[in-house]
């Protein structure tokens, strides 16, 4: 599912994959890349000491995002309903995150 950002565009479908690329010349080239039947296209080229690490926690929190957004939703909603903390320090954390994930604010 395609999600909306502040600034109206479309990041590309997930999954996501990390995909290490070897060089003819030896070098290993980490991407972020989605993956099809037919090929492997890349995202975003990862380059750090810890490319590796970095490319599985992008596609880690990018494979995940749609689903953690709705349950937050979903427990926000429950115990707002069920136990009425529309102020509570968590309430006021629960909506700032949602905002953040949603590309609400930056």
């Amino acid at each position: 599912m395609n999600t909306e950002t502040k600034h109206t565009a479309l990041h590309t479908m997930t999954p996501w994959i990390v995909d290490n690329v070897k060089t003819d010349g030896g070098l290993n080239i980490t991407y972020v890349a989605t993956a099809t039947d037919e090929q492997i296209s890349p995202i975003a080229k990862v380059t750090s000491h810890n490319a590796s690490a970095n490319a599985a926690f992008i596609v880690r929190a990018c494979n995940t995002h749609d689903e953690l957004v709705a349950a937050l939703e979903d427990a926000y909603q429950a115990l707002s309903e069920e136990m009425g903390f529309y102020q509570s320090t968590t309430a006021i954390k629960i909506r700032a995150a949602l905002r953040k994930a949603k590309g609400e604010v930056s």
